[in-house]
């Protein structure tokens, strides 16, 4: 056999075996990850749920922020702060020539401490229905107080998936002492590539896992 043969095929054994041989950890810890997911193990929150009504029903046809969404950059058990997202509710297919505007940011946007009613959401809201009486408009608001641009940014895929037709942000006041900031005691690191790190890994399992077992 030529020997140029020969050492083409050894090459593309050995470049067989290096693929094998780096795809055993991703196997590894996808097996394991499927596995804690499989057993339930851990918890996901998102940023919108199915609207509860009084007697513990649910109206399908409505979603409303998770009042309790801030519970996710904590370890499943430990104590977070007690802010909360104010109950607003949309519809959860839009309507055509819906109005849809989901509001962002801190305390200030919220409306603390009068509440709904004296936020950007709720002013914008009854501004653009008597503005625009023939269309559904649907200002959401998904602000709470002590949160910094990390939130901000974890919650855009979440907002993107509701078709808004904008986004208005008002935020900044939080940035250093704000949940994940550098300052703040509820920080993930120093680092603000380690805390970009960190949102992208905590709703898998096995971080989880090691979370739990470090907490």
């Amino acid at each position: 056999m030529n020997k140029a043969l020969i050492s083409e095929a050894v090459i593309s054994k050995k470049r067989i075996y290096q693929l094998i041989a780096l795809a055993i950890p991703f196997a590894f810890f996808g097996l394991v990850e499927g596995g804690l997911r499989l057993v339930d193990y851990g918890r996901e929150i998102p940023l919108f749920i199915d609207y509860p009504q009084a007697d513990n029903s649910t109206a399908p046809q409505y979603l409303l922020p998770r009042p309790d969404v801030v519970k996710r950059y904590f370890p499943e058990g430990s104590s977070a702060p007690s802010v909360t997202i104010e109950t607003n509710f949309f519809l959860k297919e839009k309507p055509k020539k819906a109005l849809r505007i989901v509001v962002q940011g801190g305390s200030t946007a919220a409306g603390f401490p009068f509440g709904y009613g004296a936020s950007i959401a709720g002013m914008l809201d009854y501004r653009l229905k008597q503005s625009f009486p023939d269309r559904t408009v649907e200002v959401i608001n998904t602000a709470l107080a002590a949160v910094n641009s990390y939130t901000v940014l974890d919650f855009v895929d979440e907002i993107i998936e509701q078709q808004p037709d904008a986004v208005l942000i008002y935020a900044g006041h939080n940035e250093y002492l704000g949940i994940l900031g550098v300052g703040s005691a509820y920080t993930a690191a120093n680092s603000p590539a380690a805390t970009l790190l960190y949102l992208k890994l905590k709703n898998s399992r096995i971080f989880q896992l090691l979370q739990n077992l470090y907490w």
